[in-house]
């Protein structure tokens, strides 16, 4: 078994995996962290259901008893994840059974002490920057996906005993890959379509994100996703907020104030490089949509950069 315990000021030097949450900055603090604890660490009596202001990730490996959430009680199972917010009731040694789990324990603190209580699908959907829930609570892994989580947990566990000057950065960003690992295996997108009909609406805005400088038809579009043109336009409009050419176009402008930013190119070029043809139109389109034309556009980007970066004058 490995163990570790903070014993020194939290260090808020890297900013890696730093959170601006409603005006607030909080700092990721690992409390501690436990790989492959057998046993319960102290007298049975300290053992009893709890609340605190930290985060928990939870992974058994080995069955046996019972863990404690929510004043509800669970059979452990092996490859089983607990995910447990602030102000959560828990135990996970409940009963002192036969099971073994690894544990990281940590909170998101301001420079004063303030504490993040977010639930804990809350945090890991502002770190994917997606709404999302869980697919099921808890989660029963596979062994393979079992033992890449244990390697995880293992790897964050040396980094935080080790003395190396560097051992801070990568604490938080194995933290950051368990939270990919959680988001992507254990995690459902809110909104995300579920059903046939819903999963062809989703290839159709992938084929139009990836082919979106070509002439789209929305009837080829439904024939894609198996609807019927005004079905389609209805339910990708519902669905997404947007009609499926208005997606197109946002597309195309979203591409070109990137270009204007990022290149030298001509406006006329770019235009071409977006899908639009009529040059003339494309300048049209671009004012009604950002409010000033593409040059225009190009100038006030430019006067927002830093002075030793701007194009000299001539």
């Amino acid at each position: 078994m490995l163990y570790y315990v903070r014993n020194k000021p939290a260090d808020y030097s890297s900013q890696s995996l730093n959170l601006n949450f409603e005006g607030c900055y909080y700092y990721p603090i690992i409390q501690h962290a436990t790989l492959d604890q057998d046993r319960p660490m102290g007298d049975k009596y300290t053992f009893r259901p709890h609340t605190h202001n930290l985060y928990h990730i939870v992974l058994y490996t080995r069955p046996g008893g019972f863990y404690h959430k929510n004043n509800q009680d669970f059979s452990v199972q092996a490859g089983m994840v607990v995910l447990v917010s602030p102000k959560e009731v828990h135990e996970f040694h409940t009963n002192r059974g036969e099971a073994i789990y690894s544990e990281i324990t940590f909170s998101y603190e301001t420079h004063d002490r303030l504490c993040l209580t977010l639930p804990i699908v809350k945090l890991l959907s502002l770190y994917a920057g997606a709404e999302l829930g869980m697919n099921h609570d808890p989660e029963h892994l596979t062994p393979a996906l079992t033992r890449e989580l244990r390697v995880m947990f293992r790897q964050l566990t040396d980094y935080l005993r080790s003395d190396s000057p560097l051992a801070n950065f990568h604490s938080r960003r194995t933290l950051g890959q368990i939270f990919t690992f959680l988001i992507t295996n254990i995690c459902k997108v809110h909104g995300a379509a579920q059903s046939s009909g819903h999963y062809d609406l989703q290839q159709v805005k992938h084929h139009i994100e990836t082919h979106f400088t070509d002439t789209l038809r929305v009837g080829d579009l439904a024939e894609r996703a198996n609807l019927s043109p005004g079905y389609f336009l209805r339910l990708f409009k519902k669905t997404y907020g947007v009609s499926p050419i208005d997606y197109q176009q946002s597309l195309r402008i979203e591409t070109a104030k990137t270009l204007l930013r990022a290149t030298h190119l001509q406006c006329n070029e770019i235009a071409h490089r977006v899908g639009y043809e009529d040059v003339f139109f494309f300048h049209r389109v671009f004012k009604k949509n950002v409010g000033m034309p593409p040059k225009q556009y190009r100038l006030s980007e430019l006067e927002n950069q830093p002075p030793s970066i701007k194009k000299p004058k001539t």
